[in-house]
């Protein structure tokens, strides 16, 4: 019974860890839905559109030092593709704060974004739209820092589907040994069953 019990618990815990994307504490997923609430300093529960989005990631450090140094607008493509895996997006506007509690912003005919990251000095919030969008409004923080919008470089994997969910090599070693562990629990389980363990 205690090993039917560990061998549960090991597995709880692997479907924990490949529920959120990627598998690490400083990247969280959040949406798709309005309101979010967010633990980067300053931005707090927040009212988005369009909504839903297919994907919201907050990255905090240590993650957001590595991905997005030294805070600077032209690290942030780059740190989108590593976080969600795909190719670099292309910025198409870069509204540098302070960005007012209410804000909105329209994109002209033709032109739009896949990816809105807005960003406070401890973190950044990633939205993941699968469509082209042509306007964001965001409602509700105390203090953000910039909003910049990308658009997926043609032909980049992720411009119309979400970007793969992608469990790391370490979760997946770990899932393997809960699935053992479950099959051998059954095998011994049998066994005795039938009256073959001595």
């Amino acid at each position: 019974m205690q090993k039917l019990i560990a061998a549960i618990a090991a597995t709880g815990m692997v479907t924990l860890m490949l529920a959120g994307h990627p598998a690490h504490a400083d990247v969280i997923m959040l949406g798709p839905g309005s309101p979010i609430d967010s633990t980067i300093t300053g931005i707090g529960t927040v009212s988005f559109t369009p909504t839903p989005a297919t994907e919201i990631l907050q990255v905090t450090d240590p993650e957001f030092s590595t991905d997005f140094p030294n805070q600077n607008p032209t690290t942030v493509a780059s740190g989108i593709a590593t976080v969600f895996g795909v190719g670099t997006p292309t910025l198409t506007l870069n509204d540098d704060g302070p960005i007012p509690a209410s804000y909105m912003q329209s994109f002209a005919s033709g032109s739009g974004y896949n990816y809105a990251a807005i960003h406070n000095d401890t973190g950044e919030l990633i939205f993941f739209f699968d469509t082209l969008e042509t306007s964001f409004t965001l409602d509700g923080q105390n203090q953000l820092s910039n909003a910049r919008f990308y658009e997926c470089a043609p032909g980049t994997p992720g411009c119309s589907t979400a970007p793969p969910l992608v469990p790391e090599p370490a979760s997946l070693a770990l899932l393997g040994s809960a699935l053992a562990a479950l099959g051998l629990f059954r095998l011994r389980s049998r066994h005795e069953q039938s009256g073959d363990v001595g």
